[in-house]
């Protein structure tokens, strides 16, 4: 009895020495980490003061973007500007400027928000929650071409409105990874967009399957923009509808 309870404990170590040293010999898992991020002052004394609370506001945003999670010795790099900082009485303006920039020299991404508050922390935090907000957007705004006009220069690509995208937005075309144009967008559909190629890219380089990245978004200006050129053309239209309906009732009695 005592040999066989000998045996059985013997044959338990070896087991877990076994499974030991398997898991000491299988592939390590790579460790994640956020982005780092660094605020730059820009706007003189008034911004000073809110460098560690830009900071702080980033870094818990982008902790919480999963997408923005890579390897500790290529992560994404966050660095953001304050760009313009005032106070007046007891409302606070304040601008960020922030650009990320993907592992191993990848693309830049960039946003811009301007934001009033009760006082310049607040002014802060809302412009940095609406840069990383605009960033979110443009991390997920990714298409292809679909047709391209070499006379035009103009690239339709499969990103909408409905990913967010506005007018004036800025697009990268790549092409196995590689860049190989940019431009700006200068209509857009719920569905797909059309960008204006810039003209010192030959025309050739960009075509139908080419990949689009929206690297910066559009102003919300723009849209306010185009929804009150709509308005204006609906309105001139319902006037000429009137006019001719007029014209013909005047017409027929």
């Amino acid at each position: 009895m005592g040999t066989r309870l000998h045996e059985v404990g013997l044959i338990t170590i070896a087991l877990c020495l076994g499974l030991a040293s398997m898991v000491s010999a299988s592939p390590a898992v790579a460790e994640l980490a956020p982005p780092t991020v660094a605020v730059h002052n820009a706007a003189g004394a008034a911004g000073q003061g809110l460098v560690e609370t830009v900071a702080d506001a980033l870094a818990e945003h982008s902790q919480a973007m999963p997408e923005l999670r890579s390897s500790v010795a290529q992560p994404w790099a966050l660095e953001a500007e304050i760009a313009a900082a005032s106070v007046s009485g007891n409302r606070a303006q304040v601008k960020i400027v922030a650009q990320l920039t993907a592992p191993a020299g990848g693309l830049q991404y960039t946003s811009e928000a301007e934001c009033e508050g009760a006082s310049a922390a607040e002014a802060a935090g809302k412009a940095c929650d609406q840069a990383m907000e605009e960033l979110g957007v443009v991390l997920n705004a990714k298409g292809t071409v679909y047709h391209y006009g070499d006379r035009e220069l103009e690239a339709w690509i499969t990103i909408g409105a409905d990913q967010g995208i506005r007018p004036q937005a800025r697009v990268v075309f790549l092409r196995g990874g590689d860049k190989v144009g940019e431009g700006r967008v200068v209509t857009v559909k719920d569905m797909d967009s059309i960008v204006r190629v810039h003209q010192k890219v030959p025309a050739g380089n960009v075509f139908r399957g080419c990949d689009a990245r929206v690297v910066q978004n559009g102003p919300r200006s723009a849209v306010r923009a185009v929804l009150a050129h709509e308005r204006r053309e609906r309105g001139t239209a319902a006037f000429l509808a009137a006019a001719i309906l007029g014209g013909l009732i005047a017409a027929a009695r």
